[in-house]
């Protein structure tokens, strides 16, 4: 094995003078002669990835010292790296995962690397340290950042506080895709709240969605939840799922925090005025969330027409949707379409409610579990057929 790969370092300094690509993900015990490898200049290098399996320094010694003018791509993986690494020059895409600046300055740096990539089309950076443990705010006023050919940025660090400060701070179109990622604790203030300031690009997009999708996985340590969405004019015929989704928003929780947790950490976001669409897809329990906690979240639909759930037992999500009190939940809510679990849908009950309410829904698909019976009673579905739909 060791003599395949010195002749793949040597094969690599031979051609890296006319290389354009170069991706090297590699072990921790052939990553110093790997590196040497490339130590010869790169004139016309435009896409590079590192991804050794420690967290190491960018070497000085990689490309000679001389960085290549040509670079645009670089996506690097468990690196030390400066913001003010020439290798952060210029650039078109930039993803760092894993990685630490290695500064204890404040989040400033960060903006002026950016500066320096105007062209700059894609931001990733993820599980990445950025600005030690310096205040967020930095005590002098802080310029944003123009990047008008932005089309995707991806953020989540373990300092979750910068996030939205970050983002805040840099000037974009509409729309660009965001994705955003945090971890909560229940000891302190929500977080999603710092994303709801005027004029702030996420709550910009949360007022263009339409369609939004929830999804939830659950493992031994961590719970974690997402919400996608998108911008797209909903079809008032069928239940359409969008092509592709502009807005991610990822809340990790520990394993056992209930999903009101996560749920009272959402509606603590800004309303979604123009929401049409919303599929549930939690295989988890959603009775782990208390009728209020859903109530809460779902009034952040006022125009909600069709909602589509997936899950486990869902009886108090099913209860928050018969709550038509001053602040009705989700009034105009005419389409569901249900995937029926093992408890008995108290269906009947919310039609019932919401049609002396004058929230009456016009449209009811029911999904069984495949090569399941019916787990209604015979009765129960007479009686939803006996509902006077208004469609």
């Amino acid at each position: 094995m060791e003599e395949v790969l010195r002749g793949v370092d040597s094969a690599i300094g031979a051609v890296i003078t006319r290389n354009k690509y170069l991706a090297m993900d590699v072990a921790m015990e052939y990553l110093e002669p790997t590196l040497i490898s490339c130590s010869d200049p790169a004139p016309i290098l435009e896409y590079l990835r590192l991804c050794p399996e420690i967290l190491i320094e960018v070497s000085s010694r990689l490309f000679g010292g001389q960085i290549p003018q040509s670079l645009r791509t670089l996506e690097l993986d468990y690196f030390k790296i400066p913001w003010t690494s020439p290798l952060l020059n210029n650039l078109v895409s930039l993803s760092m995962t894993s990685c630490d600046d290695g500064n204890t300055v404040g989040i400033g740096p960060l903006l002026q690397m950016l500066r320096r990539c105007p062209q700059l089309e894609e931001l990733c950076l993820s599980r990445s340290f950025i600005g030690g443990d310096s205040p967020i705010i930095p005590a002098e006023p802080t310029h944003g950042v123009s990047l008008p050919n932005l089309k995707s940025i991806i953020i989540d660090c373990p300092e979750d506080d910068r996030v939205a400060w970050i983002i805040n701070h840099i000037d974009f179109p509409l729309s660009a895709s965001i994705h955003v990622g945090i971890n909560i604790d229940t000891d302190g203030p929500p977080l999603l709240q710092s994303f709801n300031a005027d004029g702030h690009p996420v709550k910009r997009k949360i007022s263009t969605m339409k369609h939004l999708r929830m999804d939830s996985t659950d493992s031994a340590s961590q719970f974690i939840l997402c919400l996608e969405g998108a911008s797209i004019h909903y079809s008032p015929t069928s239940f359409v799922r969008p092509d592709e989704w502009t807005l991610e928003l990822e809340v990790s929780a520990r394993s056992l925090q209930s999903l009101g947790v996560v749920l009272r950490e959402f509606s603590s976001l800004s309303p979604f005025p123009m929401m049409e669409a919303l599929e549930i897809n939690c295989p988890a329990s959603l009775d782990s969330a208390e009728t209020a906690e859903w109530v809460s979240f779902l009034q952040h639909f006022p125009r909600l027409t069709a909602l589509w759930v997936r899950g486990g037992r869902n009886d108090t999500l099913l209860e928050a949707l018969s709550f038509l009190g001053a602040e009705a939940t989700c009034p105009l809510l005419r389409k569901l379409r249900y995937r029926c679990s093992d408890i008995t849908p108290t269906l009947v009950h919310i039609f019932n409610v919401r049609t002396s309410a004058s929230c009456q829904l016009s449209r009811l698909v029911l999904d069984f579990e495949c090569g399941s019976e019916s787990p209604m009673p015979e009765e129960d579905l007479r009686e939803i057929e006996a509902v006077p739909f208004l469609g």
